[in-house]
């Protein structure tokens, strides 16, 4: 929404840098931009296609607005995916979970955190698998400190619906 057009810098220019790293030095980066041709338009499919970097240990995805960029930009489900196969999973790509939780899927399926299916307090964390793939789903917190030598009592309620007992 009311974004700069036709940025003539990159400080002007919007969009998601990807950078890959192995062992801790940079192999690549690409820069997928926004288009910035209007000023207001709804959601965009943004992709680019990166050749092989070398073999990546990790990748860092930052979203950038230049410094004199102008407007309101969103963005959701930002997402690193190799073909064909799997190599990098990029965790809290939908945008969607509390501060504090991370999610990574595979697959056919859905995973959020829903406010109709509650325990106690305000939300639940679903994982819907919608095929019998060896799919995966995951969601967990930061780490949180604790004390050498102490017991710790965990635990977790649980609702199923449909889970197959094969």
């Amino acid at each position: 929404e009311g974004v700069n057009t036709n940025p003539a810098t990159d400080d002007e220019k919007i969009g998601v840098m990807y950078k890959f790293y192995q062992d801790g030095s940079l192999l690549s980066e690409t820069f997928v931009e926004v288009d910035q041709t209007v000023a207001s338009k709804s959601w965009e499919k943004l992709s680019s296609l990166l050749i092989e970097p070398g073999n990546p240990d990790s990748i860092e995805i930052e979203i950038l607005v230049g410094k004199d960029a102008t407007g309101t930009v969103s963005f959701d489900n930002i997402r690193c995916n190799v073909t064909p196969g799997w190599a990098m999973g990029v965790f809290n790509g939908s945008a969607e979970t509390p501060v504090g939780w991370m999610n990574w899927s595979d697959g056919s399926g859905f995973n959020n955190v829903v406010d109709d299916t509650v325990h106690s307090g305000q939300y639940s964390i679903l994982l819907e698998e919608n095929d019998g793939d060896a799919d995966e789903r995951v969601y967990y917190t930061g780490p949180v400190p604790v004390e050498e030598g102490k017991w710790y009592k965990i635990g977790a309620w649980v609702k199923t619906e449909g889970i197959s007992t094969d």
